[in-house]
């Protein structure tokens, strides 16, 4: 009983927890209607690990926010991003980061 106890025990602290959640803010120009939100919201969307992408208007005229949720498993580089939204010359990335949470 106690060696079954123990590789029980030993199975628990070895085991894979979930990955958490990244939340990744960028800012973006080039965006000029609702058809150029698809297009992008399609393209990261696809992204492996991508759960949730929104996009907002800042108050400055032609920027945007961009944000993106992933379940973790994998990090998101700021060049893959540029990669994804390249479909169109004037969709920019401004920034990427990380946001802490």
């Amino acid at each position: 009983m106690k060696n079954l106890t123990l590789i029980l025990l030993t199975l628990c602290l070895f085991a894979v927890l979930p990955a958490t959640a990244d939340t990744y803010k960028a800012s973006m120009t080039g965006i000029e209607c609702s058809g150029c939100k698809k297009k992008i919201l399609k393209a990261i969307g696809s992204m492996e690990g991508v759960e949730t992408v929104k996009i907002a208007l800042l108050k400055k005229k032609g920027s945007h926010v961009l944000t993106v949720e992933t379940d973790g498993t994998v990090e998101i580089s700021e060049e893959q991003v540029k990669e994804a939204v390249s479909i169109a010359e004037h969709y920019q990335l401004q920034t990427w980061e990380k946001v802490e949470s």
